[in-house]
């Protein structure tokens, strides 16, 4: 018998894993080899929103998707657990102390999705030097000009003021005089 729909995450994700933290256990999932790449979801999502990411980057990243108490998680939290927005930020810090002492070592790259990326920025603002650099996607970040983490290859919004911005590349449905 299948898993109910909400209970169900891709094989897409990888492993499986059990982070023990302060607030309480949280579920991640991992595949591939490489720098480390961790995911974060926004509410009312879950791990599955970057199944089809992790699938195309397993082969050149160790791909990291959390799987955060924002609604449609499988694994509670503590009954006490802190879930404001500082909080989700501490328990992202929670999340990456407990990756790294898996073996993924400190300099990850951050990905956040919708408020994902608002608790990853929160996170790298309170401690700048535990990720290599935050990406977001569809969220408000803190840089309005865009870089290029070392990691990467793409250029996006980064959280962390200590990367070097580059010019946004023009789109090829810009028009040439607005470029």
């Amino acid at each position: 018998m299948s898993p109910a729909p909400h209970r169900f995450r891709s094989p897409l994700l990888g492993e499986r894993l059990v982070l023990d933290l302060p607030q309480g256990t949280l579920e991640a999932f991992r595949r591939g080899n490489g720098p480390p790449l961790v995911f974060a979801h926004g509410r009312l999502a879950n791990a599955n929103l970057w199944r089809g990411v992790v699938d195309r980057l397993a082969d050149r990243f160790t791909c990291v998707a959390l799987d955060l108490p924002l609604g449609a998680h499988r694994v509670a939290l503590d009954p006490g657990a802190d879930l404001t927005p500082a909080g989700c930020g501490a328990l992202t810090l929670a999340a990456l102390d407990a990756l790294d002492a898996l073996g993924l070592g400190e300099d990850v790259t951050l990905v956040g999705n919708d408020s994902g990326g608002a608790y990853s920025q929160i996170a790298v603002a309170a401690h700048p030097q535990r990720s290599a650099c935050s990406r977001s996607t569809a969220c408000r970040t803190t840089s309005p000009t865009p870089t290029r983490c070392r990691a990467c290859t793409t250029t996006a919004s980064c959280a962390t003021p200590r990367r070097r911005s580059h010019p946004r590349p023009a789109s090829p449905s810009t028009p040439p005089a607005a470029r």
